[in-house]
């Protein structure tokens, strides 16, 4: 008879083993993780401290420069990086910068953050003008 019983005592251990699985999967459902938007985190960071509007030319080794005025100062001159979150704008379409390519010369609105000793401008966003 004690034969009998071992089958019998894998089923209800098996059972058990489920039940306790979707016990615990039903507690991440009932508490999932907190989803944030781009905009959440972005409201956070620091707004950017270089705006500025001039041309967009490459130096062919360094990569994108922004050549642009100021009051009083012509022909200053940005090496441009560009990273994952870097936006791209033309029209009313947004894009990855890494996938597109500029046109020299192209007029464009750049706004980005001071790096380097103001050398260069990690770029938030930059607009193609007309």
């Amino acid at each position: 008879m004690k034969r009998y019983f071992w089958p019998l005592i894998v089923i209800v251990l098996l059972l058990s083993l489920v039940l306790i699985i979707l016990g615990f999967s039903t507690t991440a459902i009932k508490n999932p993780i907190p989803k944030v938007s781009l905009s959440d985190i972005s409201s956070n960071l620091n707004p950017p401290n270089f705006i500025a509007i001039g041309n967009i030319t490459s130096d062919g080794i360094r990569g994108w420069k922004l050549i642009y005025e100021e009051s009083g100062k012509s022909n200053l001159t940005k090496l441009l990086v560009f990273n994952t979150s870097s936006v791209c704008k033309i029209a009313n379409s947004s894009f990855d910068c890494s996938s597109y390519t500029f046109k020299d010369g192209a007029r464009a609105r750049v706004e980005g953050y001071n790096e380097n000793n103001g050398e260069l401008i990690n770029v938030y966003s930059l607009t193609i003008q007309p």
